[in-house]
C-alpha cells in the first residue's frame, strides 16, 4: 500500500533534471537526446507506436537548440505555472509565462534555494503544445519524473484516451486522465491547427461541414463556416507523498476564434492580471490564493471540470446537428424528423444518451 504521509522522502531528486544526473555519473552515450528521453530501440516496435509519436513533433534538433540556448522564441505567453510550499505560500513569478522566461524559472532549484521558498507543488499547464514547450517539458524532468512526462505526452500527442493510476514500487505515484474530444464552431475564417508532425500534416484534424449547411446570402447576415476539430486534454499529476508533488496539464486551444480572449479560462490571456489567482487546470474552479494541497483532492477536481467541459461540447454538437438536420426537412415531413435524427444521432438512439449522462452527473 502507497505511503501518502510518508517522510522518507528526498527532495533533491527533483533538483536535478535527467540529462544533470547523467552527467554528473559522467555517464557518455551516442544517442541523441531525444533518443536517450525516449529510451525505445528505433528496432522496436513501440518505436513506431510511440516514439515516432513525440519526435515528429519535437526533433533532436529542438532539444539541442533549447539546451544550447540558441532558440528563437516570440515574447507571447507560452505556459501556466504556479510553485507553492507545503503552507499554500506562492513564488513570486507565478502565472502565465512566455517560453523562455519559463526556462529560466525551472533552472531555479524547488528545494533549497536562498533566493525562493520551497516549490513543494508544481502545476503547470500548456495550452496548445508545440515543440518548443514540448521540449522544455522534456529537458527538465527529473529522473523519476521522465517516464511519466514520456507517457503523457505519447498518449497527448496521439490522442489516446485513458485513466490510469499506478505507483512506483511505493516510492512515487502517477494519477493521470487523457480526454479525446470534438468540438463544433462556427467561424468566418476557417481556424486549422498549424501545429505540423514530421509528414507535414496538421497535429489535429478540422473537418469541414459545409455540406451540413444552406447559404442563404439574401438574409443579410455574415456567412460562417462550421468545422468540427479534434481536441485533446491531458493532465498527470505526480509525486512522493501528499506535500511533494507535481502537475502538468496539456490542453488544445487552436480553434477558439480569439486567442487573446480575456474572458475565456481555457486562454492564458485570462490569467495575465496580476490581480487573477485562478487555477488554470481547473477553469479557475478555485482561487490559487486558497489552493488544493492534497494531489488526490487536486486530481479529482480536474477530472470533474474538464469532464464538463467535454460533455458541454457534445451536448454542443448534438444541438448543432440536430438544428443542421431540422433545416433541411420540410414542413411536409415535419412528422418524421424524430425518426430520421435518430438513426443519424446513433449516439443518443443507441444508448449513447446514457454515455452522456454518466459524463454529465459527477461534472455538474
Amino acid at each position: 500500500m502507497f505511503d501518502w504521509e510518508s517522510t522518507n522522502v528526498n527532495k533533491a531528486i527533483t533538483n536535478d533534471t535527467w540529462i544533470e544526473e547523467l552527467q554528473n555519473l559522467d555517464e557518455e552515450t551516442p544517442l541523441a537526446l531525444i533518443d536517450q528521453f525516449l529510451e525505445i530501440p528505433r528496432h522496436s516496435e513501440r518505436w513506431f507506436s510511440q516514439a515516432r509519436v513525440i519526435e515528429s513533433i519535437c526533433s533532436d534538433a529542438t532539444l539541442s537548440a533549447l539546451r544550447t540556448r540558441t532558440t528563437k522564441a516570440s515574447s507571447e505567453l507560452a505556459v501556466w505555472i504556479d510553485d507553492r510550499n507545503t503552507k499554500g505560500q506562492p513564488r513570486e513569478y507565478n502565472g502565465p509565462l512566455p517560453l523562455l522566461e519559463w526556462v529560466e524559472k525551472l533552472k531555479l532549484r524547488r528545494f533549497g534555494d536562498d533566493d525562493h521558498i520551497d516549490a513543494d507543488v508544481r502545476r503547470i499547464q500548456i495550452p496548445n503544445p508545440t515543440s518548443l514547450t514540448v521540449g522544455v517539458l522534456i529537458l527538465s524532468a527529473s529522473k523519476y519524473q521522465k517516464p511519466v512526462i514520456r507517457d503523457l505526452l505519447w498518449r497527448h500527442l496521439g490522442g489516446h484516451a485513458s485513466f490510469q493510476s499506478h505507483f512506483g514500487g511505493g516510492r512515487f505515484f502517477v494519477l493521470e486522465f487523457h480526454l479525446p474530444f470534438f468540438v463544433w464552431r462556427d467561424t468566418q475564417e476557417a481556424r486549422k491547427d498549424t501545429r505540423q508532425k514530421g509528414d507535414g500534416s496538421p497535429l489535429r484534424h478540422s473537418t469541414n461541414l459545409a455540406f451540413l449547411s444552406k447559404p442563404d446570402p439574401s438574409s443579410g447576415y455574415e456567412i460562417k463556416q462550421d468545422f468540427l476539430h479534434e481536441a485533446q486534454f491531458s493532465h498527470v499529476t505526480t509525486g512522493c507523498n501528499n506535500s511533494m508533488w507535481t502537475s502538468c496539464s496539456l490542453s488544445d486551444t487552436y480553434f477558439y476564434d480569439d486567442q487573446e480572449d480575456p474572458e475565456n479560462p481555457d486562454l492564458l490571456a485570462y490569467y495575465e492580471d496580476e490581480d487573477e489567482t485562478c487555477d488554470m487546470p481547473t477553469m479557475g474552479v478555485f482561487d490559487t490564493e486558497y489552493p488544493v494541497l492534497d494531489p488526490r483532492e487536486y486530481h479529482l477536481i480536474g477530472l470533474k471540470t474538464r469532464l464538463g467541459q467535454v460533455a458541454d461540447e457534445w451536448d454542443n454538437i448534438v444541438a448543432r446537428l440536430k438544428y443542421k438536420i431540422r433545416s433541411h426537412v420540410s414542413t411536409a415531413a415535419a412528422a418524421l424528423v424524430p425518426s430520421l435524427v435518430s438513426p443519424l444521432m446513433g449516439f443518443y438512439g443507441l444508448g449513447g444518451s446514457n454515455l452522456i449522462c454518466s459524463f454529465n452527473h459527477p461534472c455538474r
